[in-house]
């Protein structure tokens, strides 16, 4: 009985720790997908308010921006998401390519 409920105390920490880490992945997509539609917004590719919209971003995936920064067409933000109570904060920028989108094709 010993080693069956130390097997199952294993697997639900193992559990727990890909929770944490699926969340903490997922909440740094968030962050990655807001810097970009920021940055799209501030370049004029996307009609928007950057970090209005970054906001709204957020909260419409589960989490909330709480840093947002954009100057000359590069994002930066800080997005929070939660895991068992506890907060996971993930950061993101994002920009235009150097050199140009379409660099090497002409």
């Amino acid at each position: 009985m010993a080693v069956i409920a130390l097997i199952l105390t294993l697997f639900a920490a193992m559990a727990s720790v890909v929770a944490a880490y699926q969340r903490s992945a997922r909440v740094q997509v968030v962050a990655d997908l807001v810097a970009l539609a920021v940055s799209d917004i501030d370049r004029g590719v996307v009609i928007g308010r950057p970090c209005r919209d970054a906001r709204a971003i957020g909260r419409d995936n589960g989490t909330r921006v709480v840093e947002c920064v954009v100057r000359d067409g590069v994002g930066a933000v800080v997005v929070e998401g939660y895991f068992a109570g506890l907060p996971l904060h993930r950061g993101a920028t994002a920009g235009p390519a150097a050199g140009g989108v379409w660099q090497g094709l002409g």
